[in-house]
């Protein structure tokens, strides 16, 4: 795995194939206590698209960001390393992320706002999700498959809560 980590460098772009076309993800950051997280850039391409056009993508606002397990995706012959491109510093910094609370019982009971540090994770607990907060990605791992459907379909973060939210 420290080996893996290393080969990662901020700003590293992957293609993955969906079943509407090819994604492209921005490898950001790989925080302690966490797995590798990537910008979801924007757009799906029936065909495979430049450097340049790469590039430029990369300076857009991303689709969503999500965790990924490099071992897994190594292995999936859907996912390709494309290069090293420009990692814009707006977007350089990961987002708090969020998921739901449960206690020792299994009871769901709120929302726990995740932010990785240097030291590690910190969560802070939630009643309710404001408007903002319903956008963070979620703090979990995505398998390639459903990460693939994810963004044929459009997904983003906010379907997420809309489909765990309980009343």
């Amino acid at each position: 795995m420290e080996r893996d980590r290393k080969l990662l460098k901020p700003g590293d772009v992957y293609s993955l194939d969906t079943p509407k076309g090819i994604a492209y993800l921005q490898f950001v950051e790989w925080p302690a206590g966490h797995i590798p997280c990537f910008r979801v850039l924007q757009g799906v391409y029936k065909h495979p698209i430049t450097n340049e056009r790469i590039q430029k993508l990369a300076y857009k606002s991303h689709r969503f960001i999500t965790s990924i397990p490099i071992v897994s995706a190594k292995k999936d012959s859907t996912w390709r390393r494309q290069g090293g491109f420009v990692l814009p510093v707006k977007y350089a910094k990961l987002p708090p992320f969020v998921n739901d609370s449960t206690d020792i019982f299994g009871s769901k009971y709120g929302w726990a706002i995740v932010r990785y540090t240097n030291d590690g994770r910190v969560e802070t607990h939630v009643d309710k999700l404001s408007e903002e907060q319903k956008d963070y990605p979620e703090d979990g791992v995505s398998a390639m498959d459903l990460l693939a459907d994810r963004i044929a379909s459009g997904w983003r973060p906010r379907d997420w809560y809309e489909k765990k939210r309980w009343k």
